[in-house]
């Protein structure tokens, strides 16, 4: 069985940020998540116990003239086409695709857990780290959380599914909470192997007009998770 490993990391691509056209990114939000690319969620990726797998980081054509000039980055290729072109250049029985956001953070051990779970498969499959850790910079506290549906999943793929991209595309490229989380054949892997980073910038707050959000109480927040 020959696999092929991406770990697919979204920075600003259209298609995906820019769903909420009341908030677009801007030149100082792509230059703050370049920072934090390059300083949390690439050194987890190099350090990496198992490190046979690619890593694409997908951007969007309006903030071109600033991610093209980040090229030098070990390892990383940049890519303003979803990474389609490359796609065909994949040679593997079955593609397996980690999904990450610029300011996330894998465990050394996590590329391990996922490559020990991946099974041949004729269809899609999921593997999904949905007890993950949250880092809070702004308060400065890690807690443990669980989600259905976070964004830490992997899909396997078939070669006849990842060769043809309309179909690789409409069963990949999906917002979190469709992406298969939900789904009971999704394989659930090991804990805290995973930890999205709470900062002044995150998405989530900023596409709803929203301030970070701050916890006033520290041990109600425990009870909750």
């Amino acid at each position: 069985m020959r696999m092929a490993h991406i770990v697919q990391v979204y920075l600003d691509i259209d298609s995906h940020i820019c769903v909420n056209r009341a908030w677009r990114p801007t030149t100082e939000w792509v230059k703050n998540r370049l920072d934090l690319f390059k300083r949390l969620t690439l050194p987890s990726l190099l350090k990496q116990e198992f490190n046979g797998f690619r890593i694409w980081l997908l951007c969007g054509n309006e903030h071109k003239k600033i991610t093209s000039k980040h090229r030098l980055m070990p390892k990383v290729e940049i890519f303003y086409d979803l990474g389609k072109t490359a796609l065909a250049s994949v040679d593997a029985d079955y593609l397996a695709v980690t999904r990450l956001d610029s300011d996330d953070l894998l465990h050394r051990y996590a590329m391990r857990e996922i490559l020990r779970n991946v099974r041949p498969t004729d269809r899609r499959d999921c593997l999904i780290f949905r007890t993950y850790l949250v880092w809070d910079t702004n308060q400065r506290f890690i807690i443990r959380v669980r989600r259905n549906s976070p964004c830490f999943i992997t899909h396997i793929f078939p070669r006849e599914i990842y060769k043809d991209w309309p179909e690789f595309q409409a069963q990949h490229f999906l917002w979190h909470e469709k992406a298969g989380g939900r789904n009971s054949r999704t394989r659930e892997l090991m804990r805290d192997m995973a930890c999205a980073v709470k900062h002044t910038n995150n998405f989530g707050n900023l596409k709803k007009n929203e301030e970070a959000a701050l916890v006033k109480d520290i041990k109600e927040l425990r009870k909750k998770h």
